[in-house]
């Protein structure tokens, strides 16, 4: 007598592929239709295609096939564009919460390249294409939601908040890289901060010799005092100024954020992580859970 045994069904495994996203863009980019795509690469549909260019959940399998696709005049995508879209979409991307190191670790660059981009140099369309993917993929995700601790996604949420980030919310696709629109929603780009390089700032609170413009000073001193309680002058002698006008420069500009604020709660008044207060209070909430 044979016994029947049953053969378990192999198991597809499912991936968000940012690379295959961006190699996706990069076809559509040299003018490669999509309907081609979808033969060269045997996708089942023209919604699997849409899936991986969205970064949505693809099998391996799939990823594999549409990473060998080659792509043709590979050249063009090493012509230089500006980075106002760029920018904007990383910008974005810190309001939801997203680190500065998570976001160019995501991008596969080192933390001075973002810096570069929002210090608005030029940039390479592959790399455009890549913060693109990227920005669609995470726009709607949230960061506690996907690996990120809590304390750093309000980390990054506090320092967007000050250097006046706007959040996906604020743009349309169709108005994000045109430079004569401005994000709606009472969000603004500049402000009384101008447009800084937080990722620089960041670099420079940590020790790095980072030369900062005068907005990107002042996002530091906010965010290395308010947030991170910093001694003073570890931080007067990071950013390469005195201590006393490193004090000095805070209490300014926590007067100008209040008045901009027109007396709506601000960043300025609320408890930080590290206060003993504030985190009494959180240790009894969890209690009570």
């Amino acid at each position: 007598m044979t016994t029947a045994v049953a053969v378990a069904a192999p198991v597809t495994r499912m991936l968000h592929s940012l690379p295959a996203a961006t190699h996706l863009r990069a076809l559509r980019h040299v003018g490669v239709p999509d309907r081609e795509i979808t033969v060269r690469a045997r996708l089942t549909s023209q919604q699997q295609l849409r899936r991986a260019v969205r970064g949505e959940p693809i099998g391996w399998d799939v990823e594999r096939r549409i990473l060998a696709l080659p792509i043709p005049n590979e050249a063009a995508l090493y012509e230089t564009v500006s980075s106002l879209g760029a920018r904007r979409r990383i910008r974005a991307l810190h309001a939801l919460g997203w680190p500065m190191p998570d976001l160019a670790a995501a991008l596969g660059w080192p933390l001075h390249k973002v810096g570069t981009i929002l210090a608005e140099h030029p940039i390479y369309i592959a790399d455009f294409l890549t913060v693109c993917a990227l920005y669609d993929q995470r726009w709607m995700w949230t960061p506690e939601d996907h690996g990120i601790p809590a304390d750093e996604a309000e980390q990054a949420r506090l320092s967007a908040e000050i250097g006046k980030c706007a959040s996906p919310l604020a743009w349309d696709d169709d108005d994000i890289d045109n430079p004569k629109m401005r994000p709606r929603l009472g969000h603004r780009e500049g402000g009384i901060f101008g447009a800084p390089d937080p990722a620089a700032a960041i670099r420079a609170l940590e020790g790095d010799r980072v030369e900062l413009s005068g907005r990107t000073r002042t996002l530091a001193i906010a965010y290395g005092a308010r947030y991170l309680n910093m001694p003073w002058d570890v931080m007067a002698q990071r950013l390469g100024m005195d201590e006393a006008s490193l004090r000095r420069s805070f209490e300014r500009i926590k007067e100008r954020v209040r008045a901009d604020a027109n007396g709506r709660p601000t960043w300025v008044d609320e408890p930080r992580f590290t206060d003993p207060d504030y985190i009494a209070a959180s240790n009894r909430q969890l209690v009570a859970a």
